[in-house]
């Protein structure tokens, strides 16, 4: 993941990108694409990056180029997020229950958090309630789902594990 501050545009204006992340997703995306999330307004861009040579020059300029846009919302972005990170490593790997299990119910994957949703979690499968605890994480799942479908990403599900980008 790559994070950048401000950049100047082609008008000479400054633009603040410091809310947008750069996922090169190596095990889901053909080699070139990337995914730009702008967490500030939960636009989800797969992108391309083409190379032109110059008339005069031997000097190859690099053009972005916006392949699809998606909308997620603040609800749906915050458990996406993890998501692309998981899938963004070296290897790639799935994001658990409890990580998404934490954002959700308490906007945070710290240590802390986690472990009492692990704790909750292990609590709702000793009583059978494990879908009634995790049902909301699984519905912004499918939420997400739908919507980075068109971008050609769907969110695969382990069972009692976690979900991965595939």
């Amino acid at each position: 993941m790559k994070e950048y501050g401000t950049v100047q545009s082609a008008k000479g204006r400054i633009v603040d990108v410091s809310s947008i992340l750069h996922f090169s997703l190596p095990t889901v995306l053909e080699k070139g694409k990337r995914i730009a999330v702008d967490s500030r307004s939960g636009a989800v861009t797969l992108m391309t990056v083409e190379y032109i040579l110059q008339k005069d020059e031997e000097v190859k300029i690099a053009l972005p180029r916006q392949l699809g846009t998606v909308s997620l919302t603040d609800g749906e972005l915050k458990i996406a997020l993890p998501l692309f990170e998981y899938a963004d490593r070296d290897p790639p790997v799935y994001c658990p229950h409890a990580i998404l299990h934490s954002i959700h119910y308490f906007n945070d994957a710290s240590e802390y958090h986690v472990a009492i949703s692990q704790q909750r979690l292990y609590e709702a499968h000793e009583y059978g309630m494990v879908e009634e605890e995790i049902r909301p994480v699984r519905n912004a799942i499918s939420r997400i789902r739908f919507k980075l479908k068109p971008l050609g990403l769907d969110v695969s599900s382990l069972m009692s594990r976690g979900y991965t980008l595939i």
